[in-house]
Order: structure tokens, then sequence, then C-alpha cells
């Protein structure tokens, strides 16, 4: 059986993105979480419909870009 919901360290290995890049995301609500207790989990369906999406929000990081 294919797993349902994911830790936030395991939903940025399956997007192939930094933790911290996925906590701007949520911190945006481009991706939705669940809250369950002090834990913060992502559905698969989620993660799925966010990749399919194609694109990010603009890093403000170094670059200023």
């Amino acid at each position: 059986m294919k797993a349902l919901l994911f830790s936030r360290q395991d939903a940025a290995r399956l997007l192939a993105i930094s933790l911290r890049k996925l906590d701007q995301l949520i911190q945006s609500r481009q991706v939705t979480v669940i809250k369950v207790g002090k834990r913060t989990l992502i559905a698969r369906v989620e993660l799925e419909k966010f990749a399919r999406r194609g694109t990010c929000v603009k890093n403000g990081g170094r670059n200023g870009k």
C-alpha cells in the first residue's frame, strides 16, 4: 500500500526540493498541510497536485530574483 501522508522531510525529498523551500511553499499556501497533534503532514495528492502545476514561487534568496 502506498503511503497517503508524508512528513515535511519526506515530502521535500519526494519533490526534490530543500526543506526550507517546502516551508516557504507551505507558508505561501501553495502546498496545504494536515496537522495531526504536533505533526505536520502533507497528503500524497497535494504533492502530486503541486508537481503537476510545474511552477514555484520566486526565490527571494541571495540573488534577489
